[in-house]
């Protein structure tokens, strides 16, 4: 954000309110501006009953139909308690990255193939979220594996639904495959180039 200075002399009080008035209103639109724009392309989803919380984060809005978007994807325990997670932390395999056409809503489909990891052997196979936590994890999407066309906005969209079921989850609190599915509000992509 900008700084903005107003200078004053002591005699011109009346002029000096009005300049700070003005420069408030410069600040408030200048907000609301940079709030709008949204550029680094960040999609947080509202947790509502969930005890978890997903975003999404990109570094540019304008890609190459061949491009690569690295993907910071971050979950947050909203709740009081500790949630765990299998596989040490590593949730890229139960994330599932959906394209969408901006205009229709229309789903792209894609090459792209999440692996499954095996269940835990114990508890210590397990990473711990304490509340107000986050885990975050990094993944690369080529828009190679996606039919999309130049020219083109999309909305990114990341979802993460666990496998684990929760009698898998060794008596200890984990966000199962019985809980529902965390989706993060779209990110806008606009494809620019081949």
């Amino acid at each position: 954000m900008e700084r903005i200075t107003i200078f004053c002399r002591r005699r011109d009080s009346g002029g000096c309110i009005l300049a700070f008035l003005f420069g408030i209103v410069l600040m408030l639109g200048f907000v609301k501006h940079s709030c709008a724009r949204n550029d680094v392309g960040q999609g947080i989803t509202e947790s509502g009953n969930s005890p978890l919380k997903i975003s999404l984060n990109i570094l540019s809005r304008q890609y190459n139909l061949h491009d690569d978007i690295d993907l910071q994807i971050t979950l947050q325990n909203v709740s009081s308690a500790d949630i765990y997670f299998p596989a040490k932390g590593d949730f890229s395999n139960e994330i599932n990255v959906i394209l969408r056409e901006h205009s229709s809503g229309r789903k792209i489909d894609s090459n792209f193939v999440a692996s499954l990891s095996p269940p835990p052997a114990s508890a210590k196979d397990f990473v711990k979220i304490g509340p107000r936590k986050y885990l975050d994890e990094k993944i690369s999407i080529s828009l190679r594996d996606y039919e999309l066309h130049l020219g083109q906005k999309y909305d990114l969209i990341v979802e993460y639904r666990s496998s684990l079921p929760k009698r898998m989850g060794l008596g200890l609190n984990v966000y199962s495959s019985e809980m529902p599915a965390l989706v993060s509000a779209p990110v806008l992509i606009t494809i620019i180039g081949n």
